[in-house]
């Protein structure tokens, strides 16, 4: 055959071994043969060719549901086609489009009907769903939401109900038809794209009157169940709310300034008031850069129990290993931006902008640097330090066994010998970047004459010999530790890193000395610290500390490690202390174990704290076991952090057990998160928490407060109506608290017992509203037991508790199924925490 042809009314249309006609009519296949004896050509029989069908709808369009009104979000089912496919989708009302989404609020009345095209190789298809009779919605129940952000303004004030001074609350907002309304919120998503979230908001009290008048409500505002922020949008309702979206509150979470090969493992906690889907934040992203080059972000969404350090409890992180392959051998930071779940690009916190901020120090969440070399890193020059070494002869090597054989005496012999021209770190030109110096049984640091020893974006790691137990790994400070180093990059000091291995130190003047233009970092991570050296004196100067996962032995008398405020304890993480009743830094705790802690400090109170997942035991009830207040009055406290502690309060003492800008303090606060704690203890072991009634005229106000899942023993908070005994005229401008008073931003709060005056509510110490489903003491010596598994606590006022209690809930316990607003995936033993339904109050699921 030397020729093929279709012929369609006997017109040719193709040549190939098959053929789409395209048109109707009598199709035949011609073919061409050629031979030695001519040509000839056949035809096949004519087929007929018809018509192609068009679309046809088996099943027509449909709406769901059936009826609403204008502020009602129908769906859209497309209908069942044949001979083609759904391609087009329009919502009608009354005959005008009004959207094409699988999903519409149709914003007025009329008859909505939802219309499908359908096309296919027969052509197009246009069906229609039945009508829907889409009535007006009803005038929203409030017309503005105020300035505050946090109440708004009744559409017929004369409907409302006369105000409560007492519980429930008038509004019955836990009724079976509270009264709300729908918010839009601007946010985003796991992977940090911007999104739009609708959550209801519930109307939950009237708003009372300022002293004199308090037991008068105002005409027409009512308290909300949370905050409207300046970015939401209520439709039908002015928004004159000028509140936003917080930045998260986060700290990188891991021991930096090490020497790494191309990964690098990085963590952070991370906190925000609109946390939900167990995570307080949308995501975390973070990415490593060297200065020209940055590689990809990282985008991190779920969090994890972490294993880096040797946790006192069970710490939730958000991590990742970051590939730096591509980044240049030398100095690398990492950077990271925190997204909160609600919130506009203003709300994500950025490192490097902490970084630029006014007041930085390397305590915040700023860079955190490393030291990039693979080759270095496989093989980092090693010094031994032996008790029958020689600070004379020691070698340096990246030969482990050379380096064995020729060991140091002491820690700062093996630190002169950097720089050494025959004994030195090889190769390098005496760089201390991530140098690495084993302890090979009980030695001291030495007193050696130091030289300059540089060093780029890792520290010097001090640790135990290979083979070596931690036990047996003595290393003890001797006068004036003095590593003597220097950093290549600007702005950044020098640090050493010890870890596992043991830390002694037993004499007052000992101490790990920075130079005064530098200064030092240096971190214990994993590591038994022994310090006999007294009572009093700073073990540290001219530097600074980190401590992971820190096992202070029990023969310790000098706990400045922890309560230093001269110089800043960076982080406190996995530390396990009897604090003899003396007063840690509480900047970034936890992790930890303390037993008889006293009114912790804070070196900047302005800055905020977090203080998570740590055990407080042993408790005197003498001082605060968590504790935040301002320095000068004017002051605002920003970013506080406290969740899913354990207090166990054992002693007798009258003093408040948690503490925020309470008791004539100072400071306003801006963004608080208190969620999950659990405080045990009898009637005195209480919560102060967000006063306004400090003398003269030093008014304080508390804005954008989360308080979820607590179980507290009391609860007190002070504004006007305490004021007025002090001050009549002035009472009148106490109301920063009036906020808290309402439970705006409360949920699932348990209270033992009643307020320090005998008030479950509506007093000068209590709150008008604790916030949904609470459950709030009503006497002073009869417990409201939210039934513990093994109470241990203080048994009344004058009987001390035996300690060592088990803070579970009980299988049948009332502070059981409280927390809607879930913002951990794991509870303080480490326990996943429920993903949907109610999660229990207190710090264990």
């Amino acid at each position: 055959m030397t020729g093929r042809r279709w012929l369609l009314n006997g017109t040719a249309i193709g040549t190939g071994t098959t053929i789409v006609p395209g048109a109707t009519g009598s199709l035949v296949l011609e073919n061409t043969a050629t031979g030695p004896g001519g040509t000839t050509t056949a035809t096949s029989t004519a087929v007929t060719v018809s018509a192609v069908p068009a679309p046809s709808f088996t099943a027509a369009p449909s709406i769901s549901p059936s009826s609403g009104d204008s502020a009602t979000t129908f769906t859209a089912t497309d209908g069942t086609v044949s001979n083609g496919s759904v391609t087009a989708r329009r919502w009608l009302l009354s005959g005008t489009a009004i959207g094409t989404g699988t999903t519409i609020v149709p914003g007025a009345a009329g008859s909505l009907v939802l219309e499908n095209t359908a096309t296919g190789p027969g052509g197009s298809t246009t069906a229609t769903s039945s009508a829907i009779a889409v009535t007006a919605a009803p005038a929203p129940l409030i017309t503005s939401i105020n300035a505050d952000g946090w109440s708004g303004e009744y559409r017929v004030p004369g409907d409302l109900p006369a105000m409560n001074t007492s519980l429930p609350s008038e509004m019955a907002p836990e009724g079976a038809s509270p009264k709300s309304f729908l918010v839009d919120r601007a946010g985003f998503t796991a992977t940090g794209a911007a999104t739009t979230y609708t959550e209801t908001r519930i109307v939950t009290k009237r708003r009372r009157q300022a002293y004199p008048n308090y037991t008068l409500a105002e005409p027409a505002s009512l308290a909300l169940d949370d905050y409207v922020y300046a970015t939401d949008s209520i439709a039908g309702v002015t928004n004159n709310s000028t509140e936003t979206s917080p930045k998260p509150i986060a700290e990188w979470a891991m021991p930096a300034r090490l020497l790494v090969g191309n990964s690098v493992h990085w963590e952070m906690v991370a906190f925000h008031r609109d946390f939900r889907s167990n995570r307080q934040v949308a995501c975390v992203r973070v990415r490593a850069n060297d200065g020209t080059t940055q590689t990809a972000w990282q985008t991190v969404a779920a969090t994890a129990i972490s294993t880096t350090v040797e946790d006192a409890n069970p710490v939730e992180v958000y991590q990742g290993d970051l590939d730096v392959t591509a980044l240049a051998t030398g100095a690398i930071w990492l950077e990271a931006e925190v997204y909160p779940w609600i919130g506009t690009a203003a709300s994500v916190l950025k490192s490097e902008e902490v970084q630029v901020s006014a007041g930085y120090t390397p305590r915040k969440f700023g860079r955190r640097y490393f030291h990039k070399d693979a080759s270095r890193a496989t093989a980092p020059p090693l010094a031994y330090v032996d008790p029958a070494g020689n600070d004379s002869t020691g070698v340096w090597s990246t030969n482990a066994a050379t380096a064995q054989a020729t060991p140091f005496l002491t820690l700062t012999g093996a630190h002169a010998a950097i720089m050494h021209a025959t004994r030195g770190v090889p190769a390098t030109g005496g760089l201390a970047t991530g140098c690495r110096i084993y302890i090979n049984g009980a030695v001291n640091t030495g007193t050696v004459a130091q030289v300059s020893n540089p060093q780029g974006g890792a520290g010097v790691i001090v640790t135990r010999a290979p083979g070596v137990a931690r036990a047996s790994a003595v290393l003890t400070i001797e006068n004036g530790y003095r590593p003597s180093q220097t950093c290549s990059i600007s702005g950044l000091e020098s640090a050493v890193i010890f870890t596992d291995l043991t830390l002694k130190r037993t004499n007052n003047a000992a101490t790990i000395r920075g130079e005064t233009a530098t200064g030092l970092w240096w971190h214990l991570w994993n590591i038994t610290l022994i310090d006999a050296s007294g009572t009093f004196g700073s073990p540290y100067s001219s530097s600074h500390g980190s401590l992971f996962g820190v096992l202070v032995d029990p023969t310790t008398t000098n706990l400045a490690w922890l309560t230093e405020q001269n110089n800043e304890v960076r982080i406190m993480r996995g530390v396990t202390a009897d604090m003899n009743s003396t007063s840690p830094m509480q900047w970034v705790t936890f992790g930890c174990k303390l037993s008889r802690v006293q009114n912790p400090n804070l070196k900047n109170p302005a800055d905020g704290c977090i203080v998570y997942g740590n055990k407080f035991l042993a408790h005197s009830g003498a001082g605060a076991a968590i504790g935040v207040s301002a320095t000068n009055p004017g002051d605002t406290i920003t970013g506080v952090a406290i969740l899913q502690n354990l207090v166990e309060v054992t002693g007798t003492g009258s003093n408040p057990i948690v503490r925020i800008s309470s008791d004539g303090a100072n400071g306003s606060t801006v963004h608080t998160v208190v969620a999950h704690n659990t405080v045990a203890g009898f009637v005195n072991s209480r919560l102060n928490a967000f006063y306004d009634e400090s003398s003269g005229t030093n008014r304080r106000t508390h804005r954008l407060i989360r308080m979820v899942g607590n179980i507290w023993v009391q609860t007190n908070t002070k504004g006007d109506r305490f004021y007025s005994t002090t001050d009549a005229t002035e009472a009148a401008n106490r109301t920063g608290n009036f906020g808290y008073l309402n439970g705006v931003g409360c949920e699932g709060e348990w209270t033992m017992f009643c307020s320090a005056d005998g008030a479950q509510a509506g007093s000068a110490f209590s709150q008008m509203h604790p916030g949904l489903r609470c459950s709030i003491g009503t006497s002073l010596t009869v417990r409201n037991d939210p039934l513990f598994v093994s109470y241990q606590a203080t048994v009344n006022a004058s009987t001390a508790g035996a300690g060592g209690g088990d803070y579970r809930l009980q299988a049948g316990s009332p502070a059981r199924g409280r927390v809607s607003r879930r913002g951990l995936a794991f509870d303080l033993a480490g326990a996943a925490r429920p993903t949907s339904g109610l999660d229990a109050c207190g710090a264990y699921a």
